[in-house]
């Protein structure tokens, strides 16, 4: 009979602030903020971007309902490219497109930069909250997998509650 037993790389050996199990909590927690906050800003600023890009209400609409449409595209394709190039790969392309997004934002100054720079944006936060999950379910140890799947979505809630801020 084979004794069979689950290694997984977030078995701490000590309590160490540096250590892997603490890096992947607190980079969770920067991708899970950074997911949320993005995802909930938009509602402060929809009437100074109305008023400064001189937007009718459909290019608001549009405008605001991009990101969303991208966050479900890339949320659902986001298992397969994970597949395809690894976790962390598909990680750090999700960072790359919501700082990309983030600076396109900061410095739109039309309509279609607007909405390239919230597609952007969408698409980073589809793939986070896809490979974050998966990524940290397969790594946490068994007995702490929903500890570390819940970290995740509680930080996306306090991304959400800091954009509405």
């Amino acid at each position: 009979m084979v004794d069979v037993t689950e290694t997984t790389p977030l078995q701490p050996k000590t309590i160490q602030w540096l250590s892997t199990p603490m890096r992947v909590r607190i980079f969770t927690a920067v991708a899970s903020f950074a997911e949320g906050y993005d995802i909930a800003v938009v509602n402060g600023t929809i009437t100074p971007i109305k008023d400064d890009l001189k937007f009718t209400a459909s290019q608001v609409g549009i405008a605001v309902g991009i990101m969303p449409l991208f966050t479900a595209i890339c949320a659902m394709a986001a298992g397969s490219i994970a597949d395809w190039v690894g976790r962390k790969p598909t990680l750090l392309v999700c960072t790359v497109l919501l700082m990309a997004g983030n600076l396109l934002w900061a410095f739109a100054n039309g309509f279609v930069a607007v909405v390239v720079a919230r597609a952007v944006l969408g698409a980073g936060v589809g793939l986070g909250i896809t490979t974050v999950t998966v990524y940290m379910s397969e790594v946490a140890p068994a007995h702490q997998r929903g500890f570390y799947t819940s970290f995740e979505e509680l930080f996306i809630n306090m991304g959400i509650l800091m954009g509405f801020a």
